[in-house]
């Protein structure tokens, strides 16, 4: 599987994950079919502090798997969510955009999801 970690090449691969870690928010990039091909320090530490297990939602997970996976987590608006990704992913929109809660250990926040694409060697991200 290529992916724009393996295409990228003098230090953009390293330069991508500078930026994504410099930002505040929560971001993964992942390509049309779903794949994590870059997270942020922020998301990966999320992760860890919420007991994610392994591999489940890190770099070569399939983010789009996870949201179907979980669908019958109402509360999360998970179908929502899968849905949108995807219609980002093909074109069909040009953003998706949406607040939902998630809770964790009797804990419950309030987040906001925003996916804009772009391409990257004639592929989308």
């Amino acid at each position: 599987m290529e992916t724009l970690s393996t295409v990228c090449t003098c230090g953009a691969k390293a330069l991508i994950q500078r930026i994504l870690d410099g930002l505040s928010t929560n971001t993964v990039i992942i390509d049309a079919t779903g794949t994590i091909i870059f997270a942020n320090r922020n998301w990966k530490e999320f992760g860890k502090v919420n007991g994610l297990a392994g591999d489940y939602g890190s770099v070569g997970a399939n983010y789009l798997t996870i949201c179907k996976e979980s669908l019958g987590m109402d509360s999360n608006n998970c179908k929502e969510i899968f849905q949108g990704i995807r219609e980002v992913a093909i074109g069909k929109r040009n953003s998706f955009l949406i607040d939902y809660f998630f809770q964790h250990d009797n804990e419950k926040s309030c987040w906001f999801l925003a996916v804009h694409p772009f391409r990257c060697d004639e592929d989308n991200r």
